[in-house]
């Protein structure tokens, strides 16, 4: 029955992207999965751990040229306790979750009865011939239990971005003799804020989850502020344990909106927390392979081989984009909830 419902939610994720249209700009799904509040700032902090976030990806064009993107992320969470306790939960915070409770050690702290915060910032750039993109985001959750394996998640945030043209140009003109060459030089900026809202539920195996972006763009010019339009993204995952050691792990994301319309299905297979691969379908964009590999308890690194489909990549003499990124955490990645994959 359990199965039943997990298939039944990814198939509806999957009807609600049937009408989606290419936008000008899409979001780059590859760093979703290490910062995941880019898109719901309700999973801000969702792990319960603090992490920290690298990644680097680059793709030949033409023959001199390339485009390459990054992003540097964190995510902190705190739980909601009494500045009495603080000493307490240093002591016992590791502690599972649910385990028989010691004797002086508060309730809250066992049981499920924890609130927690979230916090998530994130720079983003990408570069791509003549453009330029930077976001800027930071946001904020609160995530509450429901019962022993189910927790209810809001956030908002607020996200800046900067889109940057320059542009070159060698005109030539005839004037006599001999030839006079006038080499221009410019450059253009525009730049939008939005705010952002979102909710998510989640538990150990399941996670659904539904944000909105309004928007408001900014050419430069003073109070030259408009509303641009709004966004939706809704995302969910499944995780099926196919043997003790082995599970497997499917996500999709459905973004409909002016300028992030797309989506992207994800399947995976993981061996205990040590390695996981798959692939990752990002609709009219790319089809990806996925290596995952843990460094020890506290780091972990995802190397990523994309071949280009109908996006502005595949136009160029390249086939192949790549990208790599890393990530640290506080504590023990196996304590962590693992909510995406």
């Amino acid at each position: 029955m359990k199965n039943s419902v997990y298939i039944l939610t990814l198939v509806v994720l999957f009807i609600m992207s049937a009408q989606i249209v290419r936008a000008q700009y899409t979001v780059d799904y590859r760093q979703y999965y290490q910062n995941p509040q880019t898109l719901n700032p309700a999973y801000a902090g969702i792990d319960g751990n603090w992490s920290f976030n690298l990644g680097y990806g680059s793709t030949s064009l033409d023959q001199d040229q390339k485009a390459s993107n990054y992003y540097i992320g964190a995510n902190l969470t705190f739980p909601k306790i009494q500045k009495s306790e603080l000493d307490v939960l240093m002591r016992y915070c590791a502690k599972p979750k649910f385990s028989k409770r010691k004797p002086g050690v508060p309730r809250k702290l066992y049981g499920g009865g924890q609130v927690r915060h979230g916090f998530g910032a994130t720079l983003y750039k990408r570069d791509f011939r003549i453009t330029s993109r930077q976001e800027y985001a930071l946001t904020y959750a609160v995530h509450v239990p429901l019962s022993r394996s189910l927790m209810v998640s809001g956030g908002a945030g607020m996200l800046s971005v900067l889109d940057r043209i320059h542009f070159d140009a060698l005109n030539v003109r005839h004037e006599m003799d001999p030839i006079y060459q006038d080499l221009q030089e410019g450059e253009d900026n525009w730049n939008y804020y939005a705010a952002q809202v979102g909710v998510a539920i989640h538990s150990r195996r399941i996670y659904l989850g539904y944000a909105f972006k309004s928007k408001l763009r900014s050419s430069g010019a003073p109070g030259d502020l408009g509303a641009e339009g709004d966004t939706h993204q809704m995302s969910g995952g499944v995780r099926f344990s196919l043997s003790p050691d082995i599970e497997w792990l499917n996500s999709a994301n459905v973004g409909l909106g002016l300028d992030d319309a797309k989506m992207a299905v994800t399947s995976q297979l993981q061996y205990k927390d040590l390695i996981r691969a798959g692939a990752i379908y990002d609709y009219q964009e790319s089809i990806s392979g996925i290596l995952g590999i843990a460094i020890g308890d506290y780091a972990r690194t995802d190397f990523t081989l994309a071949y280009p489909l109908e996006s502005q990549y595949a136009q160029l003499d390249s086939k192949i984009l790549y990208e790599v990124s890393l990530s640290f955490f506080a504590f023990k990645a196996k304590s962590r909830a693992k909510y995406f994959w």
